[in-house]
């Protein structure tokens, strides 16, 4: 018979541990399962974290004899949501997920694979970026916790690779920009190495001098086209995050709508229709890919292709496989130069979501409270930003073990603890 330990990280919110008890014990009530909840309660003395407090209900389900565990947030109260054993991690939450590889709010695991990936990280203090690393935990130690995206992207032949430092490509600039346009790259993303003296971080895909015209790769996993008008207005489009190292990126100027559309792998990211026309970017030299104006930020990654086109006809064309004495050929005979560029067979490692994790349909009242996540162009709270660097350069791209840090280390204090029934709250300090 299997047993189940649902663990509640909490702190601070009376009133949704109150709605949340009564809704999983109502839910729970009539269905074929033995379970135990677990609330365990951080006090005031530092941060929140909760990493650690699944990792201490984690140990109490163990002495309770559990053999499964469900970490749930407890502004979630189901409506509908399997409970039942699954012998792989397995996502909890269906509806209104913020991206496909998200694995945070309800999540289940067999108890002898959470002790494999030696549990949560306890280096993440207040939002975010605990449940990235426990992903990550799940893909170092080859656990079946989801299945290979479909879309993958293909990569061929050689590239044009950037080193994230002083590398960049320069293209002549033989737009038309009073006529409409169609502007095609195909990218790989590389590793990037987020600076802790900012609180994000911008990486020039593409640049054209003038009132810039820019297209980025953000720290938000996001791809941002700025761009102004001929009368200097500003605008910009942001994709949602984004799934793979190989990105496919349209941009599309219509003149006669003064509109502006930024396409991500054949999806509509966004679309502008300006009060003006498009600034007339036809001064500008050169079409920079890979750094901006004043050389102060890098690209790390590849560019496969670079195609511009109008419905007069081809501008150029550009295709990594056609690389020769460290330029492109191109018919059009648009001249490009390279500085510090590698042509090489390059095959980026995927991590930005690389599987889609398993995840059972559910529905789920969500309570109402205040998101502390992205918001206009930054994290809200500075710690985010920190749990974002950690686990980037540290985890990631670094040199950190997890089987060094987590469950062997987790360090608490118990202040109190109570049992009602199948209850159990324990107040911790860490």
């Amino acid at each position: 018979m299997n047993k189940l330990g649902i663990i509640v990280p909490y702190r601070n919110r009376w009133m949704h541990l109150q709605t949340f008890k009564l809704g999983i014990t109502k839910f729970l009530e009539n269905r074929d399962i033995d379970y135990r909840i677990i609330i365990v309660e951080q006090d005031d003395g530092s941060a929140f974290n909760r990493g650690t407090l699944c990792n201490i209900g984690f140990q109490q389900a163990k002495k309770l004899h559990c053999n499964y565990v469900v970490f749930h947030d407890v502004d979630m109260i189901p409506v509908y949501v399997n409970y039942n054993y699954s012998d792989h991690p397995i996502h909890l939450v269906s509806d209104n997920i913020p991206f496909d590889s998200y694995f945070g709010g309800i999540t289940l695991f067999p108890v002898e694979q959470f002790e494999k990936i030696n549990g949560f990280s306890n280096h993440y203090w207040g939002w975010g970026f605990e449940d990235d690393d426990l992903r990550y935990r799940c893909e170092l130690n080859g656990l079946n916790y989801g299945v290979p995206r479909t879309d993958e992207y293909e990569y061929e032949g050689e590239t044009a690779y950037l080193n994230g430092r002083d590398a960049y490509i320069e293209i002549r600039n033989k737009i038309k920009y009073i006529r409409d346009f169609t502007l095609e790259l195909d990218i790989r993303l590389g590793e990037f190495q987020f600076s802790p003296e900012t609180i994000t971080d911008t990486y020039p895909i593409l640049t054209i001098q003038g009132n810039d015209l820019k297209l980025v790769y953000t720290s938000f996993n996001r791809i941002t086209l700025q761009f102004f008008d001929k009368k200097n207005q500003y605008y910009d489009i942001t994709s949602n995050i984004i799934k793979s190292r190989g990105t496919r990126i349209k941009i599309e100027y219509k003149h006669k709508t003064n509109q502006v559309s930024l396409i991500i792998n054949d999806e509509l990211a966004g679309s502008v229709i300006m009060d003006n026309i498009l600034y007339d970017y036809s001064d500008a030299k050169f079409i920079t890919l890979g750094t901006d104006v004043e050389r102060e930020n890098f690209f790390c990654g590849s560019i496969d292709k670079v195609k511009c086109y109008s419905t007069i006809g081809n501008y150029f064309n550009f295709k990594s496989n056609r690389v020769a004495e460290y330029r492109w050929k191109d018919n059009s005979r648009t001249r490009s130069i390279f500085h510090m560029v590698e042509c090489k067979v390059w095959n980026p490692e995927e991590y930005i979501g690389t599987k889609i994790p398993h995840r059972r349909k559910s529905i789920i009242n969500r309570l109402v409270h205040e998101d502390s996540g992205f918001s206009d162009g930054k994290w809200k709270h500075d710690v985010t930003r920190w749990n974002q660097i950690r686990f980037n350069n540290e985890v990631v791209f670094g040199d950190k073990d997890p089987s060094q840090e987590g469950l062997n280390t987790c360090e608490y204090t118990v202040h109190e603890k109570n049992t009602v029934k199948r209850i159990t709250h324990l107040k911790v300090g860490i």
